[in-house]
């Protein structure tokens, strides 16, 4: 049984160490669920552009074989704040038809190739036998004068603002890793 002192007509009543503990766990349990709920759903979008660019590496490989000139993958920023990647069936070489491109894919997390540009807009250019190389280009930019060389692997990051996912594609094989 609890006592009150009664000091000038007034009780003072404490509050336990049980109930303090309790109340300090059950703001614990909420900020761990809020954190995990917002900081999970960033990871989500992270993990989900990068199997998405995944799946376009695969797909412009594949347009690559069927084209007769090969792939450009293009990827620029979105006006959300992520990139917009976009499958054309060429790459830019004299002589090329430019022509629509045949899939896009938009991600809210940035994308950047250190390698070939600080910031979008780049192109992965991918032949008909699989091979990658890259460069800062867009179809606008028209065609280039030779295709680029690919001397190692091409890094790309990608970056939700709160975590880095470092992958690659290497020279002899358009394969995201």
């Amino acid at each position: 049984m609890r006592t009150h002192k009664v000091t000038a007509g007034r009780a003072e009543a404490g509050t336990s160490l049980v109930e303090t503990l309790i109340a300090v766990a059950a703001l614990v349990v909420l900020l761990a669920l809020s954190a995990n709920f917002f900081l999970g759903r960033k990871a989500y979008a992270l993990r989900a552009a990068v199997s998405a660019f995944g799946s376009l590496v695969d797909e412009a490989r594949a347009v690559a074989r069927t084209s007769g000139s090969g792939a450009s993958l293009v990827v620029v920023p979105s006006d959300a704040g992520g990139f917009r990647a976009r499958i054309y069936p060429y790459r830019p070489l004299e002589g090329a038809q430019p022509e629509a491109p045949v899939r896009a894919v938009d991600a809210p997390v940035a994308l950047t190739a250190p390698g070939l540009a600080s910031v979008p807009p780049f192109a992965l250019f991918i032949s008909s036998s699989g091979t990658v190389s890259g460069a800062a280009w867009t179809p606008d930019a028209g065609t280039l004068a030779e295709e680029p060389a690919c001397d190692a692997p091409i890094a790309l990051e990608f970056d939700d603002g709160f975590r880095r996912e470092d992958h690659a594609i290497a020279c002899g094989e358009a394969v995201l890793r």
